[in-house]
């Protein structure tokens, strides 16, 4: 073997290995859910930097060892919140249902920003939407469901919305996860102005 044909081997075997470790970096400073897991930092690098073989691989491992983590470091609804009806909350889960992420945008207020346990400062709504595909390309049936909204009667402006996520990877385990995020609304409740990313309560 010449030594060309070596190094173009060796750096093909590397390839993986650096842009997985440079998504760990990303996932650990950032997380992503989804949505949400829809929000990593590192999902969006891997987009960005890795072919898409890479994306349908990687991700689904990352984004489950969010949630994982979300699991002991997420915020919960505090006490004596009631449950609402908040319709803004179907129509972003259908958004994300549809891919429909023009929609999706308009339900972002245009000062949107997501908060997330482990980021390190605050992001804004192109790139929570960029996150939001690229997991939906390594879950190709991914669906959301709203599960539960409630908020303090005191703090109308101020919604905690349940979801439940299922998808099935292209290679690998099913996930199903249940997390929580606090939303401040804007514009009546029509719009959302903030997303924290809350507990996540289920992990399968």
């Amino acid at each position: 073997m010449t030594r060309a044909r070596l190094r173009t081997l060796l750096f093909c075997l590397a390839l993986p290995v650096v842009i997985g470790g440079l998504v760990g970096l990303g996932a650990g400073v950032l997380g992503g859910a989804a949505g949400l897991a829809f929000a990593v930092v590192g999902v969006v690098l891997i987009s960005l930097l890795g072919p898409r073989f890479l994306v349908r691989f990687v991700v689904p491992r990352q984004t489950r060892g969010v949630l994982r983590r979300l699991a002991h470091s997420g915020d919960l609804p505090p006490a004596g919140v009631r449950p609402i009806d908040l319709p803004l909350a179907e129509a972003y889960a259908a958004a994300i249902n549809a891919r429909d992420w023009d929609a999706l945008i308009e339900l972002a207020g245009v000062d949107f920003v997501v908060r997330h346990p482990e980021a390190s400062k605050p992001f804004g709504r192109k790139r929570f939407v960029k996150a939001a595909r690229v997991v939906t390309e390594a879950y190709p049936d991914l669906r959301i469901e709203v599960e539960e909204v409630v908020a303090d009667l005191a703090s109308p402006d101020v919604a905690w919305v349940r979801f439940l996520e299922t998808g099935q990877p292209r290679v690998g385990t099913p996930l199903r996860a249940v997390w929580w995020e606090r939303w401040t609304l804007g514009d009546g409740g029509r719009t959302i102005r903030e997303l924290a990313v809350g507990r996540a309560t289920q992990v399968d």
